[in-house]
């Protein structure tokens, strides 16, 4: 109540007058040391009205203007409030009124100068959206990174940035939410990117981002307000995804509003027919998924390796019922028989489980797990921070020799290593995930009630009779591209759609 109460700390000044008045000390200095702290309080409100304000965006400096931070403004209310103890303690203790006096002068010019900062970053802002146009007409960007989910930047939007550097044509991204925008800057910097970033709130300020220069849209996430930018039909609308996994985010009905479709492998366009959703064929394209260049492959059957590493990647339980599909309930015990079989485990716990209290005792109970393990056998187990943080997903998989997952985009990216896998069947049979999920049948199947787990583990981590299957599988899910230039594959079909320009009247004519 101290920082963020303004009656509260109101309330206490007056208090701070009566005390000072009752103790003989209420002198002018006082009087106008608590005048100061009031105009104080009261100036916090102008300041907070002034910040709502939307932010405009980053990186596009002809249009956007950094203002020097000298005072943050979430330390204005926290000094109000401790000047206002401090100030109880001086007229107890008897203290020269002066000294009261500086401190609350201190207070009011913090004050002050935030104000003013406040106030020029509103007009900073008011002035910015008058230039954005002429900045992006500066600019000339051929495309933009449209993200309009309020969760997951990090990893859907980081996953696909150093490929969008990569097509070598200048480009935007675009926000519906301030957090996503700070989300995607942050990544930017870590990333050493300077593409401009630009937060749009409403509908209608979207249409201020499209230039002349602009041919095309990427979209990375299923987000339901990815329509307010698909209406704009001279531009070519093409969907990525942040992964490619037998999920239902992977055979939406709604990607059929998009004009281009860029699948992985021909997996990724036979899903849509299996599940029932009729696409047309020529929005399909298959460019491989550039991401799994960094994935490094096996250097020799696994049944030499005398202790082999083993990555238990659980995808995350999913918000609805029927689409939970992760084996993160029965993980202890797949972990332990990991590690009965001698092998060291990395524990790499998908992000979005942290949303759920039960799914994060199951990730700490597994980490206690390996924890104790590590302390009898000395195995070098990764779980927590170290292999979620410290590690991207692919140094997870270059560090392991097999994997053990679920229903995940995990499993595909894991087929370009040829590296063995498993995947547990969860909620059925494990025919029924052969239909479900075609992967499955280059994957060692654990039943739902881990019944075979120990026979799994014999041919994972031993025999590995899938080997040779594993190689038709990995074609199926992610194209027959080269391995020395994989990526290629999407950047050049990004940029041959990028560079084919605008979508003309009569071209958005005939396709109607």
């Amino acid at each position: 109540l101290l920082t963020e109460g303004d009656a509260t700390r109101a309330v206490l000044v007056v208090t701070l007058a009566v005390t000072a008045h009752n103790a003989d000390q209420l002198s002018w200095q006082v009087a106008a040391a608590c005048g100061m702290l009031l105009i104080a309080i009261v100036v916090e409100r102008r300041i907070r009205v002034a910040w709502s304000t939307a932010l405009l965006g980053r990186n596009l400096p002809d249009s956007l203007r950094d203002l020097s931070d000298v005072i943050p403004r979430g330390l204005l209310p926290i000094m109000n409030g401790l000047v206002i103890i401090i100030s109880f303690l001086l007229i107890l203790g008897g203290a020269r009124p002066m000294i009261l006096l500086a401190l609350a002068g201190l207070v009011l010019v913090g004050a002050l100068q935030v104000t003013v900062r406040a106030l020029r970053r509103q007009t900073e802002i008011e002035r910015g959206e008058l230039r954005l146009q002429a900045a992006l007409g500066g600019y000339r960007p051929k495309f933009v990174v449209y993200f309009a989910s309020t969760v997951g930047a990090n990893y859907q939007v980081g996953m696909w940035l150093p490929y969008f550097v990569r097509i070598g044509r200048p480009f935007i991204i675009v926000t519906r939410t301030a957090p996503m925008l700070s989300q995607i800057s942050t990544l930017c910097e870590e990333l050493g990117v300077k593409a401009p970033l630009i937060y749009r709130r409403t509908l209608r300020s979207i249409e201020e981002i499209i230039v002349d220069s602009m041919t095309t849209a990427f979209y990375v996430n299923n987000a339901a307000r990815n329509t307010h930018l698909v209406e704009r039909r001279e531009l070519t609308h093409v969907w990525l995804n942040h992964g490619d996994s037998e999920k239902p985010a992977c055979f939406n009905p709604v990607h059929a509003i998009y004009d281009l479709i860029f699948a992985a492998g021909q997996a990724g366009i036979d899903r849509y027919a299996r599940h029932g959703v009729h696409i047309p064929a020529e929005k399909f394209k298959i460019v491989g998924r550039p991401q799994v260049e960094l994935i490094t492959a096996a250097h020799g059957p696994i049944g030499k390796i005398e202790q082999p590493t083993v990555l238990y990647a659980p995808t995350w339980q999913g918000p609805f019922a029927d689409s939970r599909v992760y084996s993160l309930p029965v993980g202890r015990q797949i972990v332990e028989q990991l590690l009965a079989h001698g092998a060291r485990v990395i524990f790499r716990a998908h992000p979005f489980n942290y949303r759920y209290p039960d799914a994060e005792k199951m990730i700490e109970d597994i980490g206690a797990v390996l924890d104790a393990d590590r302390e009898v056998s000395g195995r070098e187990h990764l779980w927590g921070p170290a292999a979620e943080q410290e590690m991207s997903v692919e140094d997870c998989f270059n560090a392991s020799d097999a994997m053990v997952s679920d229903v995940s985009a995990v499993v595909s990216d894991y087929l370009h290593s040829g590296k063995p896998f498993a995947m547990v069947s969860v909620g059925r049979t494990p025919e029924q995930l052969l239909v479900d999920a075609p992967a499955a049948r280059a994957a060692y199947v654990v039943q739902d009630d881990l019944s075979n787990l120990v026979e799994v583990c014999d041919d994972l981590l031993g025999a590995d009779p899938l080997a040779s299957v594993r190689n038709e599988t990995k074609i199926y899910y992610l194209g027959d591209f080269p391995d020395e230039n994989y990526a290629d594959g999407f950047l050049s079909a990004a940029r041959e759609v990028i560079d084919a320009g605008r979508r003309t009247p009569a071209a958005l004519e005939a396709q109607s």
